[in-house]
């Protein structure tokens, strides 16, 4: 969603940089989405409204790009890129979208390793 994370001690930095390191032992101070005409849905599974989620999905578009995210406790989020590329460049049809499920399956680390 176009987003940068502040941490105290790491600074300023994208989203995107920020889910590709390592889990960081840091603080997060602040969020910032930019405001943009992306649409974006996203969803959760948790085993009580008070639980922390233990699985997270997110899909947003802007223009013709699509954007997945998936993120799963104990691991943390990542970008489907192979899922969001084949959205992109595909028309948007229930077929399309099983097509794209089965991308971010096979790619999804379903397990810590």
């Amino acid at each position: 969603m176009d987003t940068e994370v502040e941490l105290y001690n790491g600074g300023r930095m994208s989203l995107e940089d920020f889910l590709d390191k390592p889990f960081p032992r840091d603080i997060l101070v602040k969020l910032f989405i930019k405001k943009t005409m992306r649409l974006a849905a996203y969803q959760s599974l948790r085993n009580s409204a008070g639980d922390f989620p233990l699985l997270n999905a997110a899909a947003s578009k802007l223009g013709d790009e699509w954007r997945i995210v998936v993120g799963a406790r104990p691991l943390r989020a990542g970008i489907a890129y192979k899922a969001s590329k084949f959205l992109t460049e595909n028309s948007f049809n229930n077929e399309q979208m099983d097509a794209a499920a089965g991308l971010l399956l096979r790619s999804y680390p379903l397990a810590p390793t």
